[in-house]
């Protein structure tokens, strides 16, 4: 007696076979290349299909990838924050204010509790040395009295 297949038995195998939809959160900066002293706009959307959470803030940690320094939330505060489907966080990073080392960075959304397989977490940027001020600045004068 031949091997009938059920149709249902069939749909019901194939349904549990595919896999469950990826978390699609993606993080941009607003330009690919910045001169120290500019201010970096960071984008971390969540484009679904479920809600997530931020697992700590600030909620992107950023890294200076040569050096391996942590410029920005690795040592963030532990709360988390709701960031729900459709939600757009964006953030702004002072690339002058200790200032930051030129070369590549990396910027990593902290987000919790769920695979990132649909979405890129991660971004980089290129800091160079800025060159529009040539002049000595009031930090430099004061060290050259210390």
């Amino acid at each position: 007696m031949p091997y009938r297949c059920r149709p249902l038995a069939v749909l019901a195998f194939l349904i549990a076979a595919l896999p469950a939809a990826a978390q699609n959160i993606t993080v941009e900066t607003d330009q690919a290349v910045y001169q120290v002293g500019d201010l970096v706009q960071i984008t971390i959307t969540n484009h679904g299909p479920a809600d997530a959470d931020f697992m700590s803030a600030p909620y992107a940690a950023i890294v200076h990838l040569e050096t391996g320094d942590c410029v920005l939330g690795c040592v963030g505060l532990p709360v988390m924050t709701p960031f729900p489907t459709g939600a757009v966080e964006v953030m702004g990073h002072d690339t002058g204010f200790l200032p930051d080392r030129p070369g590549i960075y990396s910027v990593t959304a902290l987000v919790a509790g769920i695979p990132p397989a649909g979405g890129r977490t991660s971004t980089e940027y290129t800091l160079e040395e800025s060159t529009a001020n040539t002049g000595s600045t009031w930090g430099q004068l004061k060290t050259l009295y210390r």
